[in-house]
């Protein structure tokens, strides 16, 4: 019992769902946590623009689910792939993706988002959200291969061939569940999301199947 009280104060109260995989993976569960929710209300004030098809990374989530019902249109999935290998969709001209909390669990990062960019149609947007890594890594969470600094994503995102139209920094942790441990609390201090919205020029190069550019002539 002892032992259980002590976690308890490190960790708070339970809110976020367990069983993410390395690599990312489609079966995870994952219902509307408080956390959830706060990240909900940020996603749907940043989205300012919503061009048909519709494409959502990964497999059915809660999240996607609100922002459907709540923006009024339906998206397709990603097939069940390994993304660390290739990411597929039934079709290749998505003129809006979310790809929301992927990115940090992936281990080859730009064939990731170049394989995004090969099913973004031209002028296409994808909105993607990441953690950003905290200054310090104590808590570092666990189910996440790495997490980047701010200008590394920039830097990342550009490489692929998108433009950074926009991003935000927001924390995704309510003040009354900070209170409840020493790992919400700092969490609430420390950690930090951020939200891209990204846009494929329209006069991009056809990316190949592979989702590599072609190489330099």
């Amino acid at each position: 019992m002892f032992p259980n009280i002590l976690e308890w104060i490190d960790r708070g109260l339970p809110t976020y769902v367990k069983g993410h995989a390395i690599p990312f993976s489609h079966d995870v569960d994952n219902s509307g946590t408080v956390n959830d929710r706060s990240r909900l209300r940020e996603y749907i004030e940043f989205i300012d623009e919503l061009h048909q098809p519709v494409l959502d990374i990964g497999g059915e989530n809660w999240i996607n689910e609100q922002i459907e019902t709540q923006m009024k249109f339906r998206s397709y999935r990603t097939f069940e792939t390994n993304f660390n290998d290739v990411v597929e969709a039934p079709r290749k001209d998505f003129g809006t993706i979310f790809c929301f909390e992927v990115v940090e669990h992936v281990m080859n990062p730009l064939n990731f988002m170049r394989d995004i960019l090969r099913l973004t149609a031209p002028g296409g947007v994808v909105y993607l959200s990441t953690p950003r890594i905290s200054i310090i890594s104590i808590y570092h969470t666990e189910m996440h291969f790495t997490e980047y600094k701010e200008s590394k994503l920039d830097t990342l995102f550009e490489y692929a061939g998108f433009a950074v139209e926009k991003k935000e920094l927001f924390c995704n942790i309510p003040l009354w569940w900070a209170v409840t441990g020493f790992r919400p609390l700092f969490r609430k201090i420390f950690h930090r999301s951020i939200v891209y919205e990204l846009r494929k020029s329209r006069n991009s190069a056809n990316v190949p199947e592979s989702g590599r550019p072609p190489p330099p002539a």
